[in-house]
């Protein structure tokens, strides 16, 4: 259970998680391991279905879209989770460049152009994206996962699962 305080809200930052530092948070024991406490990690995918139910990191709960619009997930307390993370295929920035807006020009003016600046646009990809609607739930910061699946899986394979509900018992074992 969490207890609130009447603290000025403010909104939580967005920043990076190495792959390491996921690899550590999912490792964390006291007596028991940390997985089994409810607010210590909320772990979130928001890869497609078809991905999501290949294989996901465990515990990771997968995100999902209704009308292009990703919905936060009812089954977490967001203001009291210790870390929230989140994870797509694969993010190595905070904002991705996916268009470049040039002006047409003939090819006199070639030599003009390269010396003017190019307009980009800057969006975010799928993992930054859901960040920045949960850093309005969220009191601690919100990580997004540098390299997303395809980095952390390949370096710690053995996190991998197809399974969607684990027992306290069966995070402990694991």
């Amino acid at each position: 259970m969490c207890t609130l305080l009447n603290l000025p809200s403010r909104m939580a930052d967005l920043l990076f998680c190495e792959p390491t530092e996921l690899y550590n948070i999912l490792n964390q024991v006291s007596k028991l391991s940390r997985l089994a406490e409810p607010n210590y990690l909320c772990l979130l995918d928001v890869r497609s279905k078809r991905q999501y139910d290949e294989s996901h990191v465990i515990t990771a709960l997968r995100v999902k879209k209704r009308d292009h619009q990703y919905l936060i997930p009812e089954s977490v307390d967001l203001e009291c989770v210790r870390y929230c993370i989140v994870y797509d295929s694969n993010t190595s920035s905070l904002e991705l460049c996916i268009r470049r807006q040039l002006e047409e020009e003939e090819e006199e003016e070639e030599v003009e152009r390269e010396d003017k600046e190019e307009d980009t646009e800057l969006l975010p990809g799928p993992a930054v994206e859901f960040g920045q609607i949960l850093i309005h739930f969220t009191r601690q910061p919100v990580y997004v996962l540098r390299g997303g699946y395809e980095c952390f899986s390949g370096m710690y394979h053995f996190f991998r699962t197809q399974k969607i509900i684990w027992m306290p018992q069966e995070l402990d074992a694991f």
